[in-house]
């Protein structure tokens, strides 16, 4: 409880806040997302009332997470902190429990934006080609087809059920932190999900649990079992680049829009609730059309042609 004169600790606000979302049906890692953020903010200003929080203080907190424990912070990531501490105080005075925000005052981290690294279509060829042709290899397979062709996240991929996937339709039902979502699978991909699929009783003759993807012990696939398996899978196919999950995530988004794909169907399949990452997809995209165009310009050509 807190007196009314005093109102919450910026503790108790932040368990507020965490409890709404809860309510609200955030997925259990969205609500992770905001309480690992906002721990350090409530170590910095320890029991004070959440209405004493102030520009100056939040400032502090955001240079000591750039500093970060042991190096710095990536400018993504203090962007984060700021961005769920934007969301904390917007919510406490809609809710009536502080008058006005402290971050009207914070500005906003700049970003310096990354290039996205992507898998060339030869490297995946490359990374199918290495799995092994075995009844483990075809789960290794399946896998590595369905994050790159439907752009999953590692944790819809886990989560996977055998009934979530159906291969007549050609959809699966995934279940992520934007909810559920389905997925439409193409053709050679529903021919690698049954092919695993028929293999699966050979390989985990001892397990039968309801997920999809199983590990060597015949229980669900966690997601670092995921990262590993790719990780033997790369070095097999002698890649000379980390493949981890995500990078499956950015090759298939930039490459459906290489292949004509319209941005507005990409963001449905990757569950993103604002276009922003898919407008880097599409610079992306716009960068190798530059390319091309400079190997093929037909003006270009003309002038060849005049001066042969």
């Amino acid at each position: 409880m807190f007196s009314l004169r005093r109102g919450p600790t910026l503790r108790a606000l932040v368990d507020e806040l965490l409890f709404a979302r809860t309510a609200e049906g955030r997925a259990p890692r969205t609500v992770e997302w905001y309480r690992s953020r906002l721990a350090t903010l409530i170590d910095l200003a320890g029991d004070r009332a959440a209405r004493d929080v102030d520009p100056d203080l939040v400032r502090r907190w955001l240079v000591r997470v750039r500093e970060g424990r042991r190096h710095p912070t990536r400018d993504v990531t203090v962007a984060s902190h700021r961005a769920a501490a934007a969301a904390l105080f917007t919510w406490a005075v809609r809710e009536g429990r502080i008058a006005r925000s402290p971050m009207e005052r914070v500005a906003k981290v700049r970003v310096r934006r990354r290039v996205i690294a992507v898998l060339e279509e030869s490297d995946v060829a490359r990374l199918l080609g290495a799995c092994a042709s075995t009844a483990l290899g075809s789960r290794d397979r399946a896998i590595i087809s369905f994050l790159y062709d439907t752009g999953a996240r590692v944790g819809e991929l886990v989560a996977l059920r055998r009934d979530d996937v159906q291969l007549a339709e050609g959809t699966a039902l995934v279940r992520g932190k934007t909810g559920e979502r389905r997925l439409p699978l193409g053709m050679r991909l529903r021919a690698t999900l049954l092919a695993y699929v028929q293999a699966r009783p050979r390989a985990f003759t001892f397990a039968d649990p309801p997920e999809l993807f199983l590990g060597r012990r015949g229980s669900a696939l966690t997601e670092n079992g995921v990262g590993q398996m790719l990780d033997r899978v790369a070095h097999e196919a002698r890649l000379q680049v980390h493949v981890h999950p995500h990078l499956l995530r950015h090759s298939f988004a930039t490459q459906y829009i290489r292949n004509g794909g319209d941005p507005y169907t990409l963001q449905i399949i990757l569950g993103h609730s604002t276009p922003t990452m898919v407008t880097r997809y599409m610079h992306m995209a716009a960068r190798d059309a530059e390319e091309r165009h400079a190997l093929a310009s037909p003006l270009d050509h003309l002038q060849e042609a005049a001066t042969r």
